[in-house]
């Protein structure tokens, strides 16, 4: 287990096993200035985990704290997303934290799937019984399942940290598009909510969780990306190939390219000779890439590779694309 140890000026983390403790980093606490909260750890590489305990993402220099549910930025001291369960709490802010208890709560990371009534298994940070399943939602006929399932007729795993690995590339992006473009869609989110998944060099697809996701925002929380494999917290490791997320909202044509925002070429340059899918709502999708040999990122001129029927019906794969694309950059 781990310890904290905090005085005005720094956060001890300790590990303890049996009787021995070691320390594992010291890092400064300075809650009042950006660098402060951003500062490096005396061992970085071993403990990501710092303000709160969580893990702080540095991913395309977002510099954002992964508390789970929702990102929270330091430098700006406020989430970046609302309470993604916050319309069943009308009388607090979308933007509070444990119930604005903090002293006497903390956030926990746990969160168990559920089925609704179309069949559909969802992932919620407060479901972790049939008693926390509202009634309404009960009557409704949602059920919960459990922290993890295996679906033996697809070949399908919903994992304990809310990813879920398919055997079926088609079924995965029934379930990505369904979500982002239907599922999701509420006042709060009423151009739903960004989906993204891995494409696996064995053929399957990882799709991530998607809690903490925004309209036009994913992210893949708990999981490492080095030279095309993807590490998660549990020591597993996928090799991919590309990877694809939803336009569900609109917006750009195909991949969203702009010199003052991190978008899709961006992502792409960021791991060099690995494709970038997108479907979008236009009914279209695309791809790009970024060369490592030819030092540029190649959107295709924007035009589409194939529609969403196809894809959903299973007639073009992505997977089979990536491949061809790779072969020839």
């Amino acid at each position: 287990m781990s310890l904290y140890w905090m005085n005005p000026m720094t956060i001890t983390i300790v590990r303890r096993h049996n009787s021995a403790c070691k320390c594992i980093s010291i890092s400064p606490f300075v809650p009042s200035t950006t660098k402060g909260l951003m500062r490096e750890s005396t061992n970085p590489g071993l403990q990501p985990y710092k303000y709160g305990g969580k893990e702080l993402d540095r991913t395309s220099g977002l510099d954002a704290y992964d508390f789970g549910a929702r990102m929270y930025f330091a430098d700006r001291l406020q989430w970046g997303q609302m309470d993604p369960l916050c319309e069943k709490s009308y009388d607090m802010s979308p933007y509070n934290y444990c119930g604005n208890e903090p002293i006497n709560t903390i956030d926990f990371d746990g969160m168990d799937w559920y089925r609704i009534e179309n069949g559909t298994l969802i992932w919620n940070p407060n479901v972790h019984s049939q008693d926390d399943i509202g009634k309404k939602d009960a009557d409704r006929g949602y059920k919960y399942v459990g922290e993890t399932y295996y679906d033996k007729k697809t070949g399908t795993s919903y994992r304990k940290d809310g990813t879920v690995l398919y055997s079926n590339e088609k079924l995965a992006y029934q379930r990505m598009w369904y979500l982002a473009d239907k599922h999701w869609r509420s006042k709060l989110y009423p151009s739903g909510k960004e989906e993204m998944a891995y494409l696996l060099s064995d053929g399957k697809v990882l799709i991530m969780a998607d809690n903490w996701n925004v309209s036009d925002k994913s992210y893949s929380k708990g999981y490492n990306r080095k030279k095309g494999v993807l590490y998660s917290q549990e020591g597993e490791s996928f090799t991919y190939i590309g990877q694809v997320h939803t336009h569900q909202m609109g917006g750009d044509k195909g991949l969203s390219q702009s010199k003052y925002f991190i978008d899709d070429d961006d992502f792409a340059a960021a791991d060099p000779d690995r494709p970038v899918f997108v479907i979008h709502k236009n009914g279209n999708i695309y791809a790009g890439v970024f060369s490592s040999k030819r030092k540029g990122f190649d959107n295709f001129g924007n035009q589409p590779i194939g529609t969403i029927n196809k894809l959903l019906n299973g007639i073009i794969s992505l997977i089979d694309s990536a491949k061809i694309i790779r072969s020839k950059y």
